[in-house]
């Protein structure tokens, strides 16, 4: 059985950091404890569980610097995904990835370009998981992302990656629908219709 510092800490920790009513930046502060109360080398794919939910709290964090909140978001996601495989945990390594790409395209650096590459291929790995095990919510968000990447990538043709977010919200607009999903179809509907606007190939 595996052994913690403080069980009950760590319980407590869990009960906090999965409410839905705990603000964002002290579920930075319940994840950093946790991970310091698990051990990593008995217990690898919890800790790695809980380094991505550190990850997916930094980078909703308000609080703290913005560039610092994003790469240490962007490392534990690569940290975690080291531990975690899509074999054994898939759905929870496909929204790791989805993380990750989020991550990339929002990070300010000097690098816009490789940024969004990475994002695109992020998303891309994600979807091959999605897809595999049925997943359709999971994989209409996570293409809806990939055409947002797609939307603002900076290498390669314009007119072409235009056509590629184009198609990948025509995509996710095949699985939400005005009734099972308004809001995400609505988004969906946005996004296309902003490419449109400033659409190369008429």
């Amino acid at each position: 059985m595996l052994q913690h510092k403080d069980p009950t800490e760590l319980g407590q920790i869990f009960k906090e950091l999965f409410d839905s009513a705990t603000p964002v930046p002290r579920c930075v502060e319940l994840s950093r404890r946790g991970l310091a109360l698990i051990d990593q080398t008995r217990e690898p794919r919890r800790w790695a569980a809980l380094l991505l939910k550190l990850g997916q709290n930094l980078l909703k964090n308000p609080a703290g610097d913005r560039v610092k909140n994003l790469e240490e978001a962007i490392d534990s996601h690569q940290r975690a995904l080291q531990i975690l495989t899509a074999q054994a945990l898939p759905k929870i390594w496909a929204d790791g990835m989805v993380t990750l790409g989020n991550a990339y395209q929002q990070r300010p650096s000097d690098d816009r370009v490789e940024n969004l590459e990475r994002a695109i291929e992020s998303y891309e790995r994600a979807l091959e998981v999605f897809q595999q095990h049925g997943m359709l919510i999971e994989w209409a968000g996570t293409i809806m992302n990939l055409g947002t990447a797609y939307k603002n990538r900076l290498r390669g043709e314009k007119a072409e990656n235009q056509e590629r977010a184009i198609q990948a919200y025509q995509e996710a607009l095949k699985i939400f629908t005005p009734y099972n999903a308004p809001a995400n179809w609505a988004g969906a509907m946005l996004s296309v219709a902003t490419v449109y606007r400033t659409r190369v190939r008429g």
